[in-house]
């Protein structure tokens, strides 16, 4: 989100066990930065802080959000930009091309990726957010295609990546993250 702090999903940091608040790990991370396709020459920058947002749920992924402060600001990075509630509200009812991105798998049973895949998705309304998911917290924002298939939502792999628009000047707005899936 900007050249020292990166915006991601908190369940990127939890192994998968027991309490949610005693498994999350924040040593040893690395973040990428500054390549389309992962190879031994993507920039690698250390981490040094994570932030989970409080009330984190691991195990159903509610209020699924974490900071990542870099040990060092990244020269040359741009901030990205994030809309206040009453601005996001405005722009998820203009009903704008949504993207996600990330290096998730191209399908259900796939790997991931090498190279940094991209999608348009549909804004699903919240009733059938809630439909899919009965305890969803409200503010949540539910994207991706409801078919299988070839349907165009994010995979497996794809988690922490974000949720965007793109601008009249093509800057990115970035909306939300990619935590969960159903499909």
């Amino acid at each position: 989100i900007n050249d020292q702090w990166a915006l991601t999903a908190a369940h990127c940091f939890h192994n998968g066990e027991g309490d949610c608040k005693q498994n999350l790990t924040r040593n040893g991370f690395y973040l990428l930065l500054g390549s389309v396709t992962l190879n031994e020459q993507t920039p690698a920058y250390q981490v040094e802080e994570v932030v989970i947002r409080p009330g984190y749920d691991c195990k159903a992924k509610y209020y699924d959000i974490a900071l990542v402060k870099l040990a060092k600001p990244v020269p040359g990075l741009h901030a990205i930009e994030l809309p206040d509630a009453a601005q996001e509200k405005s722009v998820v009812a203009a009903k704008p091309q949504f993207h996600v991105a990330g290096w998730g798998a191209r399908s259900d049973l796939g790997l991931g990726s090498r190279d940094l895949i991209q999608a348009s998705v549909p804004v699903m309304e919240h009733a059938a957010c809630k439909h899919l998911r009965p305890n969803l917290p409200g503010g949540t924002l539910c994207a991706g295609d409801q078919g299988g298939g070839d349907a165009k939502r994010a995979c497996r792999g794809d988690s922490g990546g974000p949720l965007y628009v793109l601008g009249k000047d093509k800057q990115a707005m970035q909306l939300g993250i990619v935590s969960f899936g159903e499909g």
